[in-house]
């Protein structure tokens, strides 16, 4: 079994597969602390700032995402082995979708918000199925 898994079982130096990741909130953007909250005479981070917090977030977003494929086809490759446990396996992978499905949805709030940010509408970033590399 262990050679039909291949690597799998060699991804112990990762982060712990509970971690989970939040949205920052404005105030700790701001570099206060939740409870401070923000102040009157601020508006918040400058909008390059925020830019650059949300590239540093696609990225950290696209490591795990590169993470999690990887872990998907480990949990498919179990699921094609004799005698694996088909009732662990299957919920290994749907917990690894919908861990998917949520990191897809916080690159989807980054791009809107990017958008925003710089006063353009959605379909001005090319973006999955937008791009006018391949016409």
């Amino acid at each position: 079994m262990a050679g039909a898994l291949g690597n799998c079982a060699s991804q112990g130096g990762q982060k712990d597969r509970w971690t989970i990741v939040l949205p920052i909130s404005p105030a700790a953007r701001a570099g206060r602390g939740a409870a401070e909250g923000p102040t009157a005479d601020e508006d918040g981070p400058n909008p390059l700032e925020r830019l650059i917090q949300i590239v540093r977030s696609n990225d950290y977003l696209l490591d795990e995402l590169g993470r999690l494929r990887d872990r998907l086809a480990c949990a498919r490759a179990y699921l094609t082995q004799p005698g694996c446990n088909l009732v662990l396996g299957r919920a290994n992978l749907d917990w690894l979708r919908a861990k998917r499905a949520g990191l897809l949805a916080q690159l989807r709030a980054n791009r809107l918000e990017a958008c925003q940010l710089l006063n353009l509408p959605d379909q001005a970033l090319p973006g999955p199925g937008r791009s006018d590399r391949y016409a």
